[in-house]
């Protein structure tokens, strides 16, 4: 007989088992409750079907339903009198939309015309440059600041929420 080890030897079956035979253990999901709900939601959708019908059959038969309009002198509802569609009057696609804002954009670029303030008119940008590149070449450049003068007052240490001096930085 072969030997076992002395943990084996000293293992006692469970109560009601016998020593040898291999046991299951059982399943933690039942299956009878989800059958029944299963079960209980088909029979109230057969319900809710059924009732559905019936209340349209009881509808057709009491003469609650209105037919669809085939013939207008036969049908109980009154349409409007002729012609009821507006006019349809074809638009200009988008993208010719654009073009053409884009080109009147670009002709008052280049020419003169009055502006939405009273008193004021625009002239052609090119013109416009030529103006301002006279008056700005006109005005005496200041002369350089040295950098130090515009800093902080005793700039070199920490700011210490001390103020600039009059210049800009």
């Amino acid at each position: 007989m072969v030997e076992q080890p002395a943990f084996v030897q000293n293992v006692q079956p469970a109560p009601g088992r016998e020593p040898g035979r291999v046991q299951h253990e059982p399943s933690d999901l039942r299956l009878a409750p989800i059958v029944g709900i299963v079960a209980l939601l088909a029979v109230a959708i057969a319900l809710a079907a059924g009732s559905a019908w019936l209340l349209f059959i009881r509808h057709r038969r009491l003469g609650l339903h209105l037919p669809w309009p085939t013939d207008s002198a036969t049908s109980p509802i009154q349409l409007p009198n002729q012609p009821r569609l507006e006019a349809f009057e074809p638009q200009p696609g988008a993208s010719e939309t654009f073009a053409a804002s884009e080109q009147a954009a670009e002709a008052s670029l280049h020419a003169y015309g009055p502006t939405n303030e009273l008193g004021f008119v625009h002239i052609p940008i090119e013109q416009a440059m030529r103006s301002l590149a006279k008056e700005l070449s006109s005005q005496s450049q200041p002369e350089p600041l040295d950098p130090k003068s515009r800093g902080l007052i005793g700039s070199g240490d920490a700011n210490s929420g001390r103020l600039l001096r009059g210049g800009s930085p």
